[in-house]
């Protein structure tokens, strides 16, 4: 690896997590770079994932630390406590159910390494099922292409992008942490990943490494996860996985909650950029927070449409706009707002 060693922890979090968790936590202990430490935050399992963590302990080849919450915190709170007890200036996020090719620290850490000045550093998943088998798709499958010119790795603007559709999975994703400050408290209502993606981004660029250095797993128990790409996708914004997992993305009622919470949530992270403390950044933020207001504005549009019925008015005014492009996913979402989808 080029550039100086940077120390890493692994933020893993685990809730009944005994069928999956040995093959990940084998993952980590045999990569080419092993992390420094890493912490388990336990959410209250009640299956065997504490002799399973306590068998790992003995023989890992790095720092193991086991916290239990006494409640039930959700994964959100789980992940910002697990982060936040990290000590060393690479975090690695991680879920108990996926594995991790065994280059996955090395590629991250010399990509990080390559792009000083970006926040966080983030990789494509080949997308397998309950055995391990792959299901032929990606991660970035449904997504627009990131990269310049067929590169495999860059540092990019990710903003524009996470304004239209979140597409940092945390569990592919290795945060500096520097900036846990800057993306600390986590609003509930997000998902961790999110939050922290859109944030930082709005500031600093970030690395996308287009090769596939975990195997993400699809069951019947996950909270969240990711599903075959669709030819005809919704634009389900920062929520979109959340909505998923609650079975509503796609129905009427699902739509309208979406639409009611992406106007909250980019009005939720202007809030949240206006707190930080650094005039250096007042040129680029001052964009970015005017993205935000029109972000909020093109959902709140929409929730009328929804609501009150077609409005060919509103809908061609946001297209005059350009919000559909910038926001949906253009004239697809359009077309669905003036059918009454």
């Amino acid at each position: 690896m080029n550039g100086p060693r940077l120390h890493t922890s692994v933020a893993l979090c685990t809730y009944n997590g005994e069928r999956y968790l040995p093959i990940q936590l084998e993952s980590i202990a045999q990569q080419t770079i092993v992390p420094d430490e890493l912490i388990i935050c336990d959410d209250g399992s009640t299956d065997a994932t504490a002799d399973i963590v306590a068998d790992f302990q003995r023989e890992a080849p790095f720092a193991v630390r086991w916290i239990r919450n006494p409640r039930n915190l959700g994964s959100t709170a789980n992940f910002e406590q697990a982060m936040q007890a990290c000590s060393h200036p690479v975090i690695f996020l991680c879920d108990q159910d996926d594995r991790w090719r065994q280059d996955k620290v090395e590629r991250m850490l010399e990509a990080l390494n390559q792009h000083p000045d970006a926040g966080f550093a983030f990789s494509n998943a080949r997308i397998v099922d309950e055995a391990g088998d792959p299901r032929g798709f990606r991660a970035w499958d449904s997504l627009p292409r990131l990269l310049p010119g067929g590169k495999q790795v860059a540092a990019i603007d990710l903003y524009p992008h996470l304004l239209k559709q979140c597409m940092v999975t945390g569990a592919a994703m290795a945060v500096r942490r520097d900036y846990l400050k800057a993306v600390c408290p986590i609003p509930r209502d997000w998902v961790h990943d999110a939050w922290m993606a859109i944030v930082l981004s709005a500031w600093m660029p970030s690395v996308a490494i287009d090769d596939d250095l975990i195997d993400y797993r699809v069951h019947a128990r996950q909270q969240i996860g990711l599903r075959r790409p669709s030819r005809f996708p919704l634009s389900l914004g920062p929520l979109g996985r959340s909505l998923r997992s609650k079975g509503i993305a796609g129905t009427k009622s699902g739509e309208i909650e979406r639409l009611q919470k992406m106007a909250r949530q980019f009005a939720q992270v202007k809030q949240h950029l206006q707190t930080l403390d650094a005039p250096e950044l007042e040129d680029v933020l001052t964009e970015r927070l005017a993205d935000l207001d029109e972000a909020a504005d093109h959902f709140r549009t929409r929730l009328q449409i929804k609501a009150t019925g077609r409005q060919v008015a509103k809908v061609f005014g946001e297209l005059r706009a350009g919000r559909y492009h910038r926001f949906s996913l253009g004239y697809l979402t359009a077309v669905r707002d003036l059918a009454g989808f």
